[in-house]
C-alpha cells in the first residue's frame, strides 16, 4: 500500500514509479487517494493554536502533493467511491438530471470530492486538484444522495 497516511511524497513517488496501484482498496474500503484526501482534512482543527495551524498547513500541503502524485500517475481515480468492507455495495449508477447533466449515484460510500469538501475547512487546493482530474462534482453519496455542493453548504450552515 502507498503510505499516504504518512504524507511521504518521496516514498509515494518511488512506489508509483515501480507500478504501485493507487486504486487498490484496503480492508476498510479506502484507496490510497481516499486516505490522502481524508488525512488532509484531519490535519488542521479550526481551533488550533497558531503554531499548530502552521504545522497543519504544511501537513495539508504534503497530502495535496501526495494526492497530486497519485492523480498524475493516471492510475488513481478521483471518481472512485469508498466502500465498507463488511457491507455489500449494490453498486453505482448514473442519473440524468432535468438539466441534462449526468451524475454518479451510489448507495454506499463517498467519492474523494465528498471527503475533500467535508474536511477542507475553507481550504480549496485539494478540492481544485480533484476537479482538475475529472472528479464528478455532481456525484451523490449514500441514501441522502448528497453532492459535494450539499456538503459544502452544510459545512457553512453548521459552522
Amino acid at each position: 500500500a502507498i503510505p499516504a497516511a504518512g504524507a511521504d511524497a518521496g516514498a509515494c513517488g518511488l512506489l508509483l514509479s515501480r507500478g504501485a496501484d493507487p486504486s487498490v482498496r484496503c480492508r476498510s474500503g479506502l484507496s490510497p487517494l481516499h486516505i490522502a484526501v481524508r488525512a488532509a482534512g484531519a490535519e488542521q482543527p479550526a481551533d488550533a493554536a497558531h503554531a499548530d495551524r502552521a504545522r497543519g498547513r504544511v501537513a495539508y500541503e504534503l497530502f495535496v502533493n501526495v494526492a497530486e502524485l497519485m492523480l498524475a500517475s493516471g492510475r488513481a481515480d478521483p471518481r472512485q467511491f469508498t466502500r465498507s468492507a463488511s457491507a455489500y455495495s449494490g453498486g453505482s449508477w448514473e442519473r440524468r438530471g432535468a438539466s441534462g447533466l449526468t451524475s454518479t449515484v451510489t448507495d454506499v460510500g463517498k467519492a474523494c470530492l465528498h471527503l475533500a469538501v467535508e474536511g477542507c475547512g475553507g481550504r480549496t487546493p485539494m478540492v481544485s486538484l480533484l476537479i482538475e482530474h475529472a472528479a464528478d462534482v455532481n456525484a451523490c453519496e449514500g441514501e441522502a444522495e448528497a453532492t459535494p455542493l450539499h456538503l459544502a453548504l452544510e459545512a457553512c450552515y453548521d459552522a
